[in-house]
């Protein structure tokens, strides 16, 4: 036989063998068909489009890009660092005017508990916390967020919020007719009010029950009219709505000025999909190798039928410890016999593991796409888990330098809207705004350092000292009630050290102390000696 005939007869015999039913199963075609994802090409928002003209259709589909979120685990843990960082330490009110003589007053007070209901009371279920980081989730993957607002129907004041899924929500463009506005600005230190036209757009979704899929209109944040959310058209009054429309904030980031706005891993989004497809085929290798760990090569013959069933019985049962020393019988028929009749037939298995890949593929593909990904977030490695051994200078460096360009400024942008929309436009509250909270950097001995500091200066109080104290530590401390708990610390010790301060709970300075069981003990002693 020649050496091109022995080839081609050695690749029919291999194929023979490993080409039969239960040696390769059917592959999946796509990446959702192997999670047994369904991918839903019909945008639901098609005949509408057809229907109304005046609705916008985004530049990329929500639910796409939602799609590619759900299968990219390097996006996902980009996407969990921004929400956490930016939205997930909570919020503190800041007092604008003067601390020590307008703090106290019982407008800034009443200010104060306005605020405070509301932003942890924001509907029946959630605080407006919880409604900020799902929103925050929508703002990261396709680039815009809602909030639905709504409010009293005779005094027109904020009521409540709600968190508005943006993938089943669309713009529509600008009114044609603007509407004058009442703003007040600041302007040398004054509120000063102005008109202003302004040209709002309506906001639609789409909403699947149990029969046709139906349309909710919302109107923008701000628009007093009256608006048909059956319908999607401006009414005299709330009468003449079958059901009135409530609002909408839409934020979004924004990108040369667009109606809608981007991701900000868009410019990544082809080693997004490189990363899962490469994850895919290391996957695949797992299920379906493409090449069989070894290969029985018959010369000069063929398997006989018994003996091909026999063979693939046996490499399909070959698991488990009771099979570890199975053996099988293989057979084979000559097909040519000699000039003697004495048949030449030669059975060869050949070892064909050294050729399989033992380790993933595309590892340095899929380490450059992760870095690719992750700098589109300007998030360091620290904050996916991607570094296993680092030190704490330069971790403290890379948290550092991730606060000052990212989080923190991302964290000022929803400051601005939230304080706008609602602390100063909406509940009218100008002694405070509305401050997102951040990790806490320095380290325990950096703060006590400061406090010892500034306390010899004279620029701690003993309600500071504890309010640091719950802060650093997470306890709940209760300040003392008094004028002198405010003063400097140093001031208070040396006006109680010349009796010059008068400290509720008579001239034994320790009845200032919290009540523990030692502590009255000491004080029964105290009495005693003194009787």
């Amino acid at each position: 036989m020649h050496g091109d005939d022995k080839k081609q007869e050695e690749l029919r015999q291999a194929r023979a063998v490993i080409g039969t039913r239960g040696f390769r199963a059917s592959r999946a075609t796509t990446l959702d068909e192997s999670i047994g994802r369904q991918r839903v090409d019909k945008d639901p928002f098609d005949e509408v489009y057809e229907s109304f003209k005046n609705i916008l259709a985004p530049p990329v589909r929500f639910d796409r890009l939602y799609s590619i979120y759900e299968n990219s685990d390097i996006l996902q843990a980009c996407v969990a660092a921004m929400r956490k960082n930016v939205h997930g330490f909570g919020y503190e009110l800041q007092f604008l005017g003067d601390d020590v003589t307008e703090r106290r007053s019982p407008d800034a007070l009443r200010q104060e508990s306005l605020l405070k209901s509301f932003f942890n009371f924001s509907n029946e279920h959630e605080s407006f916390q919880a409604i900020r980081d799902k929103a925050g989730e929508d703002y990261e993957v396709v680039g815009n967020a809602a909030i639905e607002v709504v409010r009293r129907p005779r005094t027109n004041e904020v009521a409540m919020c709600y968190y508005m899924p943006v993938a089943d929500c669309r713009m529509c463009k600008l009114d044609e007719e603007p509407v004058k506005v009442k703003v007040t600005i600041p302007r040398n230190g004054t509120p000063t009010t102005f008109f202003v036209k302004k040209r709002f757009r309506r906001f639609v979704q789409v909403r699947s029950g149990m029969g046709e899929a139906t349309l909710k209109w919302f109107k923008s944040f701000g628009d007093k009219r009256f608006l048909d959310a059956t319908t999607g058209e401006y009414k005299k009054s709330a009468s003449a709505c079958a059901e009135v429309a409530t609002e909408l904030l839409w934020l979004r980031n924004s990108m040369g000025g667009r109606t809608y706005g981007y991701p900000r891993w868009l410019g990544a989004v082809t080693d997004i999909l490189g990363r899962s497809q490469a994850q895919y085929v290391n996957y695949d290798l797992f299920e379906h190798q493409g090449i069989p760990p070894v290969l029985i090569l018959v010369e000069n013959g063929s398997l006989t039928d018994e003996s091909r069933i026999e063979l693939q019985s046996l490499i399909e049962s070959m698991r488990g410890v009771g099979n570890f020393n199975k053996m099988g019988l293989i057979e084979a028929v000559p097909e040519i016999a000699g000039l003697d009749n004495n048949s030449n037939v030669k059975i060869h298995i050949k070892n064909m593991i050294e050729n399989r890949n033992q380790d993933l593929l595309f590892s340095g593909y899929l380490k450059g796409s992760s870095d690719t990904i992750r700098q589109a977030f300007r998030l360091p490695a620290l904050y996916l888990g991607s570094i296993s051994v680092y030190s704490y200078a330069a971790s403290f460096t890379a948290r550092s330098i991730a606060e000052e360009q990212v989080f923190n400024p991302e964290r000022s942008v929803w400051d601005e809207i939230i304080n706008r929309a609602f602390v100063w436009e909406s509940f009218g509250c100008d002694k405070w705004c509305y401050s997102s909270k951040g990790p806490q950097l320095a380290g325990a001995p950096d703060i006590i350092n400061a406090m010892k500091e500034f306390g010899n200066m004279g620029a701690v109080s003993v309600n500071n000292a504890i309010e640091i104290l719950n802060s650093l530590l997470g306890t709940q401390i209760s300040k003392y009630d008094g004028e002198w708990a405010e003063q400097p610390f140093v001031l208070v010790k040396e006006m109680v050290t010349q009796n010059r301060i008068n400290i509720p709970g008579g001239e034994d300075y320790i009845e200032v102390a919290p009540e523990t069981p030692d502590l009255i003990e000491t004080k029964e002693k105290i009495d005693a000696e003194s009787k």
